[in-house]
């Protein structure tokens, strides 16, 4: 018996990612956003939902999580960590709190990495540190590196 409540607990934690991942395909699906795209840095064809599946990977790794921001009086939500400032920016109408709530904060996150996405060209680097840092910068290298090397993995 205590197995099998073992069992009902841990599952959850390895079915939640990719249920995630669907909430994003339907965002995706709904918006009429183009499928692919090229990055005019490096050449490469990229796939939107692999895009955004790679910010979600480095942002929380797929866990539908709630960060207090270092240095900020924000706290940043769900499994693409926007944070409520930039949420409420974006038209999010509802309070805060209910951005706990993953089919809350997917959504939104996904309007605005693609509105990034759009504002840069298409350019990976600079939209992933945008969406990071709220502007290109060089200083998160280190986020634009995994965004990238997540991108060419998929």
């Amino acid at each position: 018996m205590p197995l099998i409540l073992f069992i009902l607990l841990i599952l959850p934690l390895n079915v939640y990612p990719s249920f995630y991942k669907m909430e994003v395909w339907e965002v995706l699906k709904g918006k009429g956003e183009p499928k692919y795209f090229v990055d005019p840095e490096s050449k490469k064809l990229h796939s939107t939902y692999q895009y955004i599946e790679s910010l979600m990977e480095v942002e929380s790794e797929g866990r539908n999580i709630t960060t207090p921001e270092k240095n900020v009086r924000d706290v940043s939500y769900g499994p693409l960590q926007i944070r409520c400032k930039t949420a409420k920016w974006m038209g999010y109408k509802k309070s805060c709190n209910t951005l706990r709530y993953a089919e809350n904060s997917i959504p939104v996150a996904v309007k605005y990495a693609l509105m990034l996405l759009k504002k840069h060209r298409y350019n990976v680097k600079k939209s992933a540190s945008a969406y990071n840092a709220g502007t290109p910068t060089l200083r998160n290298s280190r986020y634009t590196k995994k965004v990238l090397a997540l991108l060419s993995s998929l």
